[in-house]
């Protein structure tokens, strides 16, 4: 499994302060159009007279795009309803809204803001996949592709860390006391992390956030690894609800000299 807390790696990483900058996308401007001499004589188009016509049927977009070809979007009620389990449910994979989460610890650029959108992507052979996009402050966390089967959430692709498609992400099982492992790997510039970790499911507890009291399920975690060839420990301990994904993370590490650190992520609203 890659990081089942919405990008838990790269959030040790940004805990143990590894050169991480927010950047924040920026959205090309298009320059303005100076009228010449010859479009300045162009006459006004003249309006169309009402027509007669009765009106036409509204074509099926999606049945012209896939009659021509081209890839058709499917729609969440498209996903089969073997694969709505308890993972689909509390990874929030049903919720395409965006869901704005904070940032806040012992990083130096004090309370991040950002958000993260979930699409699906494709329905195929009985699974399901989904790109999973980050904005603003969190940005640095990457983007990733995630695929649902009847195991569970798997991570295929991620924009800031090498990932194993054959991890699990988030089970489909979520029993009280299951456990599982994982492996992650970041190599950048200056940084080598490596960790492995075990997973387990304390089941339905309350938990605290912006839009009150909710019951969620939390999995917590201890990890033990290297950051550049020194001994590093990681515990967190995650919350999901249904139908929203991820509401909080809380990530402590704990380096080869004893220096602890942590970062919590949660709704922003």
């Amino acid at each position: 499994m890659k990081r089942p807390i919405c990008a838990i790696i790269p959030l040790v990483v940004l805990v143990i302060g590894c050169g991480h900058k927010e950047t924040s996308p920026s959205t090309p401007v298009s320059a303005p159009v100076t009228p010449t001499a010859a479009t300045a004589q162009i006459p006004a188009a003249t309006p169309p007279s009402p027509s007669t016509t009765p009106p036409t049927e509204k074509p099926n977009v999606a049945s012209n795009e896939a009659a021509a070809g081209q890839p058709v979007t499917p729609k969440a009620d498209t996903i089969p309803q073997s694969l709505k389990s308890a993972a689909y449910e509390y990874y929030g994979l049903g919720n395409s809204k965006p869901i704005d989460y904070e940032l806040t610890g012992d990083d130096s650029a004090g309370v991040r803001t950002g958000s993260q959108t979930t699409t699906i992507k494709e329905v195929k052979d009985g699974k399901a996949s989904f790109v999973q996009t980050r904005t603003g402050g969190l940005a640095l966390l990457g983007n990733d592709e995630l695929l649902l089967d009847s195991e569970g959430v798997h991570v295929t692709s991620s924009t800031v860390e090498t990932v194993d498609p054959q991890n699990l992400e988030f089970p489909s099982d979520v029993s009280t006391g299951k456990s599982w492992t994982s492996h992650d790997k970041i190599t950048q510039t200056g940084l080598a992390f490596d960790i492995n970790t075990r997973w387990t499911i304390k089941g339905i507890k309350p938990i605290e956030t912006k839009r009150g009291t909710l019951d969620a399920l939390l999995i917590t975690s201890t990890g033990e690894g290297t950051e550049n060839g020194q001994k590093l420990r990681m515990e967190s301990e995650t919350y999901y609800v249904k139908g929203i994904g991820l509401v909080k993370a809380i990530i402590k590490t704990t380096s080869g000299t004893g220096k602890h650190s942590s970062i919590t992520q949660q709704l922003a609203n």
